[in-house]
Order: structure tokens, then C-alpha cells, then sequence
């Protein structure tokens, strides 16, 4: 089961949601909820047509076009353990993110098993691979 919640047109939101956003507050305009949902199927079926067809590495490739710091340098929290500088290298096909420590040792995490503060910063500029 899969769900995904798209704030459409909410001009605001609660302090307690610092990060919330949506298509009205990235556009500055009012959107059709169903044009939005027209679209979001369609590519949603292009997605599932490239995987049903076995192109696993476009739908990769992509993702990681589009992936948020990767080969940037980020502050990394643990749920038992202390914070650490580490560097996003790839997500692989079960869904695991690589992060390579400052000390060059690679280590894969799972879902909750690691967490970034959108709200913090890149620690420096792009890093070359």
C-alpha cells in the first residue's frame, strides 16, 4: 500500500509544521486539484510502465537526478548515536541510503535508521564524486 498527500492549494500552515508547504505557496497561484491529479496519474503509470518493463536503472538514474544533497555534505542524526558529517552517494534498489563518513567508510541505512534537519544547511559547496 502506497499514499501520497499533496497540499494543493493551502496558503498556509501551523508554526508547529515549519517544513509544510504547497503548489499554491510554490506557484502563487491557485491550481486545479483535478489537473494536478490528471498528472500525478499520468506519470505515475509512466513510472510503473518503466518498471513493469524492467528498466530498473532509468527509474535509478532518475531518482538520483533528482535526489536531494547527494554527493553534498550533510549533518546526519541517529536515533542512538551521535550526530555525524557524511556524504549522500546513492540510494540502491532496496530503498537503502549509502553515506560515506568523513573518514571514507561507507555504511547503508534504512528507513528511520537515519535522519537530516531539512532546515540546516550544506556544510560545503558541491563535492565531486
Amino acid at each position: 500500500i502506497v499514499g501520497i498527500g499533496i497540499n494543493v492549494n493551502e496558503p498556509s500552515f501551523p508554526d508547529h509544521l515549519p517544513q509544510a508547504t504547497s503548489l499554491f505557496i510554490a506557484s502563487k497561484k491557485k491550481l486545479d486539484r483535478e489537473k494536478i491529479l490528471e498528472q500525478l496519474l499520468f506519470h505515475l503509470n509512466r513510472q510503473y510502465n518503466l518498471l513493469h518493463s524492467g528498466a530498473v536503472e532509468d527509474i535509478i538514474q532518475s531518482y538520483h537526478s533528482k535526489l536531494y544533497g547527494l554527493n553534498r555534505k550533510l549533518v546526519f542524526n541517529l536515533p542512538k548515536g551521535p550526530d555525524f558529517i557524511g556524504k549522500i552517494i546513492k540510494v540502491d534498489t532496496d530503498g537503502k541510503l549509502h553515506v560515506t563518513m568523513e573518514n571514507g567508510n561507507t555504511q547503508s541505512f534504512a528507513h528511520k535508521e537515519i535522519h537530516h534537519d531539512l532546515g540546516t544547511n550544506f556544510i560545503d559547496s558541491e563535492l565531486t564524486q
